[in-house]
C-alpha cells in the first residue's frame, strides 16, 4: 500500500510503531538510512517508533513515494493535530534554509534572524508551471529550495536544468532572476518547475534591504 506519493501535498506525518516502509523517487537520489524503514514493534532493537513523512513539519511537498513492503503499524498526525500554522511553518522553514545557501556563506546569526521576515517562500506542485517567463521582467529573486527547474528557450529548447540540492555544495540552491529584476530587464528565458518545487522568493524592495 502507497501511503503517500512523491510531489503531494504533505498533510499528515506518521510514526511507524511496526513494520517496514520503503522510499523512492523519480527525481532525486534516496539516501541509505531513508530508502527502508523498519521497526520490530517490540523495542528489543531500541527503536520504538520512527517518524515518516516529516515534510508536514516544513509544509514542502512530498521529497518520497512511501510503501509499506509488510504489514505497518503506524500513528498518524495531520498539520493541524500538530498545532501548526502555515506562517509558522514558513518561518521555521525559511529559517533552517537559508543557513545552508551558499549565497548566504558567512552571514553572522543576529543577520540571519534579520533576513528571514525578508523572504517569502512559494511552493509548486504542478510540472511545467513557469516561474519566470520569458519576455517580463521578474517581480522576485527566486532560490530554489526544493525541487528541479529548466531553464527553457521560447524555442522549446531546453539548456539547462538546476536542482536544489546538488552534489557540489557551491551548486546547490540555485537562484535566478536577480539580474532582470535588478536591471528592469525581461528574462531571456522560461523557469520551469521540472518536479514539485519550493522555492524562496525575495520581492525587489527587500532585495534592496538585504
Amino acid at each position: 500500500k502507497v501511503l503517500y506519493r512523491e510531489g503531494a501535498k504533505a498533510q499528515n506525518m506518521y510514526i511507524l510503531l511496526e513494520g517496514r516502509i520503503a522510499h523512492t523517487s523519480l527525481v532525486s537520489e534516496v539516501t541509505e538510512a531513508l530508502r527502508l524503514q523498519a521497526c520490530t514493534g517490540t523495542g528489543s532493537d531500541g527503536v520504538h517508533g520512527l517518524p515518516v513523512g516529516q515534510e508536514t513539519l516544513t509544509n514542502v511537498s512530498r521529497m518520497t513515494t512511501a510503501c509499506a513492503v509488510t504489514n505497518c503499524r503506524l500513528l498518524q498526525f495531520s498539520a493541524l493535530d500538530l498545532g501548526l500554522s502555515r506562517d509558522a511553518v514558513m518561518r521555521e522553514f525559511v529559517r533552517g534554509e537559508i543557513k545552508a545557501i551558499p549565497l548566504f556563506d558567512g552571514v553572522d546569526p543576529d543577520t540571519f534572524e534579520r533576513l528571514v521576515p525578508l523572504m517569502d517562500c512559494i511552493e509548486i506542485d504542478a510540472v511545467g508551471t513557469d516561474i519566470i517567463i520569458e519576455g517580463k521582467v521578474p517581480v522576485h529573486l527566486c532560490i530554489l529550495a526544493h525541487g528541479a527547474v529548466d531553464i527553457v528557450l521560447k524555442n522549446g529548447l531546453r539548456v539547462a536544468k538546476l536542482t536544489a540540492h546538488a552534489p557540489e555544495k557551491h551548486n546547490s540552491y540555485p537562484f535566478f532572476g536577480e539580474m532582470g529584476l535588478l536591471a528592469s530587464k525581461a528574462a531571456m528565458a522560461n523557469v520551469r518547475a521540472a518536479s514539485a518545487c519550493k522555492i524562496l522568493t525575495v520581492s525587489r524592495a527587500n532585495v534592496c534591504r538585504i
